[in-house]
């Protein structure tokens, strides 16, 4: 995930360690940031994420913002979307999704409503 990400999640939990039963990787430019429970990563995205992925055992799940996400989508290195819907509109900020060099075609297979949030469960469209 991303710093950002990383330290609004931080913002609303309940316990001190972010999804504990998972390996944190936090990408970040800053070379002094040091967490208790997540590894900072100051590589590339898409060659961690390429590196993750050899391993058959492994799912690699993403949490971030548009940053994060434009290269692994450009590299078509997302199988499956979790996205998220507030009930917020906002007239300025980061995109989910940047500007880039994707076309990506998602189905649809499921929905689930949390309270007033909405989940959208997409896979690629082969």
């Amino acid at each position: 995930m991303g710093r950002r990400t990383y330290e609004e999640a931080k913002k609303y939990l309940e316990t001190d360690a972010l999804y504990p039963d998972k390996r944190n990787i936090v990408f970040s430019s800053n070379k002094e940031l040091k967490l208790e429970d997540a590894t900072v990563v100051h590589d590339d995205p898409v060659g961690v994420v390429e590196q993750l992925k050899k391993n058959p055992d492994t799912t690699v799940w993403v949490v971030g913002g548009g940053t994060l996400l434009r290269p692994l989508i450009e590299h078509q290195l997302i199988d499956e979307w979790y996205i998220q819907i507030a009930p917020v509109l906002l007239g300025s900020g980061i995109r989910l999704f940047q500007e880039g060099k994707y076309d990506e075609r998602l189905k649809l297979t499921d929905s689930q409503r949390f309270g007033e949030f909405i989940e959208l469960h997409y896979i690629k469209n082969q």
